[in-house]
């Protein structure tokens, strides 16, 4: 490789030398050969040996790749027959078939980045595949569930237990299962530590480095995004196990969108006693409850808004006031750290509480509401009701040929009831007039109630 084979963009402390060398005549011809020989070669060793750690990364990456799969497998061929049907029933029911559907994608990785061993290629094999990686997040929730279901079942079961101890002490095996279970749960980081290195070991500011970036980044979002469904998780079944350690169950600290915040021990004190008391404290997102410690159970002393609680230190460190209603302690802890980083805590969850509270609240439009009261003679029907915001304009031509019919029906009826008074010397004419009158009311009300139901209809 010669010196004009190298395409770095940067420029290095050998460049800047050899452009002060053959700019400024310091040195004499063969002095000078030789300091250029020297840096070209120093320059050269050093391109070779960032390609050989670019090469030796994605060898590991590859077989790692390959290693991963077969630890899957010896999941599914050793661990699936003895162990499906007894955790049937347990958290840990669907961890096969989510091993299952892993094998399935990294499969498609592994041949998309073995096929062309280049950085280009590997980067868009991770780009297009990121998304999938998200179906890690179902196998990384059940692992610690999982772990302790298949464990319970060995306890409980001893043929089980044997059949899997002799299935880890094969050769082809040579693995303990919670070893192999872990496995998944690693490999996504893996990839972000691998890729890292990748793009260590790239030219700066190439296509190939900003292609490694892209799908580092993407990798990044994905990690993040299973370890917070993971933490979330976490999050609630510790708001669960606090709630089944309440005293009777209560209050009830389960509710949607309520996340555990902090949790510890601090120390009370007590009016005319010279020791503290300890109490249990539960920072949540909307709330901070105070327990007392009775028994190993949690008996709950207060449950406050966190929006009506406020906490700041008292003489300097070691000492802060907390106040709510009907609430004002004086707590402490041994250690000064633990009381900066509850009242940082709760500042903080009552920040974001009032902060996600003014997003929530919707503003109320000062326009009226208009009505419209239609009241016809007939007392079985009263008014009605709308709001002329949600008026249209075509509800509106489709309704006026009915409210013109209405009129002429109405002063029709209204004529044919005059000539009938004025009839009453014959009693014939007076019925027929009678029976038409009937009819025009009919068909009037008939009318009024098809209107009034597409009135309705369109509200």
């Amino acid at each position: 490789m010669s010196y004009s084979e190298l395409n770095s963009p940067e420029r290095t402390l050998s460049d800047e030398l050899k452009e002060l060398i053959d700019n400024r005549n310091i040195l004499t011809a063969k002095t000078k050969h030789k300091v250029i020989n020297d840096l070209q070669r120093d320059k050269i060793e050093k391109e070779e040996k960032r390609l050989n750690l670019q090469m030796k990364t994605m060898n590991e990456l590859v077989d790692s790749e390959r290693k991963y799969l077969c630890q899957l497998e010896t999941l599914l061929k050793f661990f699936r027959a003895p162990l499906e049907d007894a955790v049937k029933n347990t958290a840990a029911s669907k961890v096969f078939e989510n091993i299952e559907t892993i094998k399935n994608l990294n499969k498609v990785l592994l041949q998309r980045i073995s096929t062309d061993l280049t950085p280009n290629k590997i980067a868009e094999a991770f780009i297009e595949l990121a998304p999938f990686f998200k179906l890690y997040t179902n196998y990384t929730n059940d692992y610690k569930r999982t772990i302790f279901a298949i464990q319970e079942v060995r306890r409980q079961n001893q043929r089980i237990d044997d059949c899997v101890s002799r299935q880890e002490s094969r050769p082809e095996v040579a693995n303990r299962i919670n070893s192999l279970l872990i496995v998944p749960v690693q490999r996504v980081p893996r990839y972000r530590l691998l890729l890292r290195e990748l793009a260590e070991h790239t030219v700066m500011e190439s296509n190939e480095r900003k292609s490694v970036e892209h799908a580092l980044r993407r990798i990044e979002e994905v990690t993040e995004f299973i370890n917070s469904q993971v933490n979330q998780q976490d999050n609630v079944q510790r708001l669960m196990q606090i709630q089944m350690s309440l005293a009777g169950g209560k209050p009830s600290i389960i509710l949607p969108g309520r996340t555990l915040v902090k949790e510890g021990v601090l120390m009370k004190v007590a009016d005319n006693e010279d020791k503290g008391k300890p109490r249990h404290f539960v920072l949540m997102s909307d709330a901070l409850m105070c327990c007392k410690l009775k028994s190993g159970s949690l008996h709950c002393s207060a449950l406050m808004p966190l929006r009506k609680c406020h906490a700041e230190m008292v003489l300097g460190r070691g000492l802060f006031s907390l106040t709510g209603p009907g609430c004002n302690l004086l707590l402490y802890s041994k250690d000064d750290r633990v009381v900066e980083e509850w009242v940082d805590a709760i500042c903080h969850a009552k920040l974001e509480y009032e902060q996600r509270i003014s997003t929530l609240q919707k503003k109320i439009s000062s326009r009226p509401s208009l009505h419209s009261c239609i009241t016809p003679s007939n007392d079985s029907f009263v008014g009605i009701e709308y709001n002329s915001r949600k008026r249209k304009l075509e509800n509106q031509e489709n309704c006026l040929p009915n409210v013109k019919r209405f009129l002429r029906l109405t002063d029709s009826s209204k004529g044919s009831s005059k000539q009938t008074c004025s009839d009453n010397g014959n009693p014939q004419r007076a019925v027929m007039e009678s029976n038409r009158q009937e009819a025009a009311t009919g068909g009037y009300y008939s009318l009024f109630k098809n209107f009034l139901t597409r009135i309705g209809n369109w509200l």
